[in-house]
């Protein structure tokens, strides 16, 4: 498969896609593991990946500067590729309601911008939001009033959707801004970057979650109390995001984890099964991707999957 450079879930946590170095979009059963269907072809490096809120369309960016939406079920592309720029797309996302999405991604010189998109006119909205360096990560928030992009001129930076200005001031970080969250209940904003720190933001304080390199990707679970980071140091870590403090002992990994995200609970009884209070977790390093975090656990390893116990012991 080559390196894989993005990983997401489907809204009833049933599947997932991957995307990577060899220019291919890929579903996967998250139960057992395959593969469902062919693997989408694209013209580049995928660089970003996201299912909308239905579960019916896929979104994904290139390194060429194209995004494409793709139907579900019949794996074929859904209108035209979609392009702002010749600049590459480092970041795609729906909003909550699927009436918008968002392509972000630069080129360090130009063409720094967020941009936002009709998800059903196929059509631009409004002028681009535009960023002193390469726009990384962007996510919306649970209500789809306001957005959350990521930079690296070390900052993060929330924006209001319907007019584009930005409210607030700057989430500043030592480094590179590469991934950015915002948690479920709308009350707190999780970072990743370059300086070896995630950090949780509320309005009046933020907590440091210190790691050993480079956050490359970090995320909530659906209920909004645990959050996933990965990074260069080859782990990925599970952290309280009230306290701030770890859970448990990092999972290895033969490479840099490069994204992560959590299961939300199938909707097929699997996870009543497989002690429903528990989530899933999936991590991507230069080879593979699916994890869990309930009785079993699987993340990516240089030959394909792996599984993981509870307390993160290899099977």
């Amino acid at each position: 498969m080559g390196e894989i450079w993005t990983v997401a879930f489907s809204p009833d946590g049933n599947s997932a896609i991957t995307g990577g170095k060899d220019k291919t979009a890929r579903l996967w059963d998250t139960r057992t593991g395959q593969p469902i269907g062919e693997p989408l072809q694209l013209n580049h490096l995928v660089t970003s990946a996201a299912f909308s809120p239905d579960g019916s369309q896929v979104l994904t960016g290139c390194f060429d500067g194209a995004a494409q939406l793709w139907d579900v079920q019949s794996r074929q592309p859904a209108g035209a590729p979609l392009r702002a720029s010749k600049a590459p797309i480092y970041t795609v996302a729906f909003s909550p309601d699927g009436s918008r999405i968002v392509m972000g991604g630069g080129d360090s010189e130009s063409d720094n911008t967020a941009q936002m998109w009709d998800a059903r006119r196929l059509e631009p909205i409004g002028e681009p939001i535009r960023h002193e360096n390469v726009v990384y990560a962007a996510a919306f928030s649970a209500d789809g009033s306001r957005l959350l992009t990521g930079c690296f001129d070390n900052t993060a930076r929330i924006w209001d959707v319907q007019t584009l200005k930005e409210i607030g001031d700057p989430l500043r970080h030592g480094g590179y801004v590469m991934s950015v969250a915002f948690n479920p209940d709308g009350r707190s904003v999780l970072t990743g970057s370059a300086d070896h720190t995630a950090r949780l933001w509320t309005i009046d304080e933020s907590k440091t979650l210190r790691c050993d390199g480079k956050i490359y990707a970090a995320a909530f679970n659906p209920q909004g109390d645990m959050v996933l980071t990965g990074g260069a140091d080859k782990t990925a870590r599970l952290w309280d995001a009230h306290s701030g403090g770890p859970i448990g002992d990092p999972m290895p990994h033969e490479g840099g984890v490069s994204a992560v995200g959590i299961q939300p609970r199938r909707t097929d009884g699997y996870h009543r099964e497989r002690r429903s209070s528990r989530a899933t977790l999936e991590c991507a390093d230069h080879q593979a991707e699916i994890g869990g975090l309930g009785r079993r656990r699987r993340s990516g390893g240089s030959q394909g999957l792996r599984r993981w116990k509870e307390r993160a012991r290899p099977v």
